[in-house]
């Protein structure tokens, strides 16, 4: 009987002892998944922070490039007009006469569609920035969702493994 008591201590002793080091084990798995996470976050986050400061950039170089383009082409135009004027009153031609109004109304209508052209395409580069920036943020957030949760099944199947040979173990 007194052997038996012994082999039990034993057994029980030794089933404590590979339970604290499936606990470290486990522990150490948990808190490296964690720092590895950790450090994807960061990268992820740098990324996603560089990409937003990039289309911040971006469309500030547009805004000005569609505000100087505005500037050139009010410029021509007042150019074209008194070009027009000028042409007119050396022919004798008053500019308020109506051909002459509707020439100059002409000249104000192409610019005017110019200008219309400009915004559209401004509007199209800005929107496949946001789409750039967001694309990149939604893949972050898969990545880190992803490692996530590879983390937690790597984690359970472990824990799995360990009670698997835990059982091979007492028996």
């Amino acid at each position: 009987m007194g052997g038996l008591t012994s082999l039990a201590s034993t057994a029980i002793k030794g089933i404590t002892l590979a339970n604290q080091m499936i606990g470290t084990v486990g522990g150490y798995r948990e808190n490296t998944g964690q720092r590895e996470y950790e450090q994807l976050k960061a990268q992820s986050d740098l990324s996603l922070k560089s990409t937003a400061e990039r289309a911040t950039i971006d469309k500030e170089q547009i805004r000005i490039a569609a505000e100087t383009a505005e500037s050139d082409r009010r410029s021509a135009l007042r150019r074209a007009m008194a070009r027009q004027r000028a042409k007119y009153g050396a022919s004798g031609i008053s500019a308020g006469d109506g051909s002459a109004q509707a020439v100059l109304l002409g000249l104000f209508d192409e610019s005017e569609e110019e200008a219309r052209q400009r915004e559209a395409m401004d509007t199209l580069k800005t929107s496949a920035i946001d789409q750039n920036y967001n694309q990149i943020k939604r893949v972050n957030t898969l990545q880190l969702t992803q490692f996530k949760e590879r983390n937690r099944l790597n984690k359970i199947q472990g824990q799995l493994g360990t009670i698997a040979d835990t059982g091979r173990i007492i028996f």
